[in-house]
């Protein structure tokens, strides 16, 4: 079987995320580059070289399928190290740190910590 063949049978309809306008309202939605939704500030994550960089939040209700797919979580947040990235096989929080949520209701936007944003 050739790569092209191999790629079609790993193919999945895209999701399209539109990146512009304005922070939503107080509900917790998918975001890019900070601001995410915590507890509080003191949760931000860090490493060793510090606050990590935030990428992406995605809200699942906002996920075709999201809900069956996702089991439960609500919310899931991505960020890298200041630092360091990782290249190959890297642990979550090993240069890179991927989050997820189950229940929301205590969550509010966090101001990006000084020092964390690209």
């Amino acid at each position: 079987m050739n790569a092209f063949e191999q790629l079609e049978k790993l193919r999945r309809k895209p999701i399209i995320a539109t990146i512009g306008g304005f922070r939503p309202d107080d509900e917790i939605k998918s975001w890019f580059g900070g601001n995410f939704d915590l507890k509080n500030i003191e949760d931000w994550p860090m490493d060793k070289h510090g606050y990590m960089i935030p990428l992406i939040q995605i809200g699942i209700s906002e996920v075709p399928n999201g809900k069956e797919i996702f089991w439960g979580i609500e919310l899931l947040q991505g960020y890298i190290s200041q630092g360091e990235l990782p290249i190959n096989k890297a642990k979550n929080g090993e240069g890179w740190k991927l989050r997820a949520f189950k229940i929301t209701d205590d969550l509010r936007v966090q101001i990006t910590p000084e020092g964390s944003n690209i």
